[in-house]
């Protein structure tokens, strides 16, 4: 099950804008970051070993124990571990850069730059750190500092060609592409086996418009590795630009079959469709982008545009209402969204958006003249006389500019072309952090499944919170909230079987067996069922309560995103589409009411706050949903979930620093997931 949504959106560092297909030259610096990240944490054993070499025995132990930290990603245990060190050996030059290793995969790039400058300051000649703080610099975009640690890095090892790749990178996002490519020609010619040392200066041909260069070297980097799809994508990309719509679908379609998450390719194969007259093909691939980000601004703009094309208006509006939310000061989207409710005949809002659309760039004559032609069928006629007069000051004005001004001022101008990954808007607040209303998914709540195997909690917490639980549990069940694994014919053979004891002997615990498998097999109404009547048979069991709540809770979930769906029927009227829409309002009052009850009985329960948290959540009471994920975490400091959760509503209250406190912990605690997040979000930091 999954909670209602909330909003994060990572930025996609931009690069320089090209009048050519440029949805390639944003991209790129993903597979830069690739090669440039694991510097932090390449050679860390190598520099160990050295380090241990003439180190006591005490420090041995410290570094020892950070370097476990680190590989298992708990950063900030080792910058603990390596706080006591320093304080009994305050010139631990390399213990300084140890922590800082660590607080660079923290994102705290600040405090990374710090501890490096200190390990310079105690050992001059410490190469390392010189071309850490390089890419320290790099990423927080201090690109003159970060070139001169390159230079003092090399100045002491030139033979160091992982260095000459990390200022290639360094001098491409300063857009010196013609030093850069002399960077990667040195590190080509020493490692001539390396995928992204190709693409990388691939890129830096097409940004210096050398197409021919670019697809030689993306052409190569399929040769050298045909199992990384970024070569596919890069070479297809440059089809793209030839017209060579088949060769481009063909790449793209590799890069899925070799990564089926690889959102780029999928976004890239959606634009061959599209512009190939197969809008459905266009709209399933940009569907999967958003299976897998969610978050993505850019690929709702796109998909709105392709069903606008086939007059699937409806839809169109609900992409343009997310993209609106998560990008509230980019005109096109509003501008764009007008159109489409003046089509629709919603006249007041069609209104309301041109003006928005003003608002962000008075210059805008095509919006005075779209809100001109609403307000005369409004029969606002000095504002329809104002708008249109407007327009063509504004358009005399412009007439003989250059570049996106004038762009924006043209009235024939047409704003329903696909855009690229980089595609700018006039602004980048496509690319912006935004966390409010939107889709970032909560972890699920907790439920007891049947799995036939015996339980696999975590010890500790099962110690601590379910030891009331453990005498009424299903035999072979767990409590989890991960997805139910068991195969449906098991799932049936468990359900005939607890059915079957139900009406041999119908007790409470019999009952409540039958609920779960019930509950299992997604059959809510029969689940709630039989939960309320193991409730009516034995009051006093909190489990009870709680596998009630979370069952109403999943039913009123799922019954709301039915209500939600809408059916793509491309031979119906567009606009009668609109009138299949239905407006419900859900409460969660009862599961609430439920969860409540269980907490009088068990208190003491971790599991059972961290559930009425969640139910909170849907309900939009933030504030209590952070206190019970506080209690939970009291009764269970360890409790991961619990900390990624409440890290999620404290960013989506605007609480950074807390919310990345907490999202931290829950790192260490195993939740994946949680520096996904922060490195996602780190781009928006500088």
């Amino acid at each position: 099950m999954q909670t209602r949504t909330l909003t994060c959106r990572s930025k996609i560092l931009p690069l320089r804008k090209t009048n050519e297909f440029v949805f390639l030259s944003a991209y790129p610096y993903l597979c830069i970051v690739r090669k440039v990240l694991p510097h932090i944490v390449l050679l860390v054993s190598l520099f160990l070993a050295a380090g241990r070499s003439y180190a006591q025995f005490d420090r041995n132990y410290f570094y020892y124990v950070a370097e476990q930290n680190i590989m298992k990603g708990h950063y900030r245990q080792a910058i603990n571990v390596l706080g006591v060190l320093l304080r009994g050996d305050t010139t631990a030059y390399d213990g300084m850069f140890l922590r800082g290793v660590a607080k660079f995969n923290l994102n705290d790039f600040a405090g990374a730059e710090q501890d490096f400058t200190r390990a310079i300051s105690l050992n001059s000649v410490f190469t390392r750190a010189y071309l850490y703080r390089a890419i320290t610099r790099t990423r927080t975009g201090n690109y003159d500092d970060a070139l001169k640690d390159f230079a003092q890095a090399i100045e002491i090892r030139p033979d160091n060609e992982n260095t000459y790749f990390s200022r290639g990178v360094a001098l491409f996002l300063n857009q010196q592409f013609a030093e850069a490519i002399k960077d990667f020609d040195y590190f080509i010619r020493k490692r001539p086996y390396i995928v992204d040392a190709y693409i990388n200066r691939g890129t830096c041909h097409l940004m210096l418009k050398d197409t021919m260069a670019a697809w030689r070297d993306y052409d190569k980097a399929v040769e050298v590795n045909k199992y990384n799809p970024d070569g596919y994508i890069r070479r297809g990309g440059i089809l793209m630009m030839r017209g060579q719509k088949k060769e481009a679908y063909a790449d793209f379609t590799q890069a899925i079959a070799l990564d089926s998450l690889n959102i780029q390719a999928y976004f890239s194969r959606a634009i061959v469709s599209a512009g190939d007259n197969d809008p459905l093909g266009a709209i399933a691939d940009f569907s999967r982008v958003l299976d897998i980000d969610s978050l993505n601004s850019l690929t709702y703009f796109n998909r709105a545009i392709v069903y606008s094309q086939i007059g699937d208006y409806q839809r169109a509006l609900a992409d343009y209402d997310r993209v609106a939310e998560y990008s509230p000061h980019n005109v096109l989207v509003f501008f764009n969204r007008a159109a489409l409710n003046d089509r629709l005949g919603r006249l007041p809002e069609a209104e309301s958006d041109y003006t928005r659309a003003i608002e962000l760039f008075p210059d805008f004559a095509n919006a005075y003249i779209g809100r001109s032609a609403v307000r005369r069928r409004m029969n606002d006629m000095a504002g329809s006389r104002a708008d249109h007069s407007m327009a063509g000051r504004k358009i005399s004005a412009y007439r003989t500019k250059s570049g996106s001004l004038a762009g924006l001022s043209d009235t024939s101008k047409v704003f329903t072309r696909l855009l690229s990954f980089d595609a700018d808007f006039g602004n980048r607040d496509f690319d912006n952090i935004k966390i409010r209303d939107v889709d970032v998914v909560l972890l699920p709540l907790f439920r007891v499944v049947i799995d036939g195997r015996e339980p696999s909690l975590r010890q500790k917490l099962y110690d601590a919170s379910v030891s009331t639980f453990k005498d009424n549990m299903p035999a072979g069940s767990a409590v989890n909230n991960m997805a139910v694994t068991t195969d449906k014919e098991q799932i049936k053979r468990l359900a005939a079987k607890a059915a079957g004891d139900m009406e041999a002997d119908r007790t409470a615990r019999t009952v409540y067996a039958a609920g779960v498998t019930q509950y299992m097999m997604l059959q809510y109404s029969n689940a709630v069922r039989l939960f309320k009547e193991s409730i009516a048979l034995d009051a006093t069991n909190p489990l009870y309560y709680m596998s009630c709540a979370v069952a109403v809770t999943e039913m009123t979930d799922f019954v709301s995103s039915l209500d939600r769906r809408q059916t793509l029927l491309i031979d119906v009227n567009p606009s009668e589409r609109l009138n299949t829409a239905t407006e419900n309002i859900y409460d969660y009052d009862e599961p609430l009411s439920l969860i409540n009850r269980a907490i009088e009985i068990d208190p003491d329960n971790a599991y059972l706050y961290y559930n009425r948290a969640g139910i909170l959540c849907k309900s939009d009471d933030m504030t209590a949903a952070i206190d019970d994920y506080t209690k939970a975490i009291e009764l269970y400091p360890d409790f991961a979930e619990a900390y990624y959760n409440r890290g999620m509503i404290l960013l989506w209250l605007k609480d950074s620093r807390k919310g990345f406190l907490d999202m931290s912990r829950a790192g260490e605690l195993g939740i994946e997931e949680a520096y996904k997040l922060m490195s996602r979000m780190a781009g928006t930091m500088k």
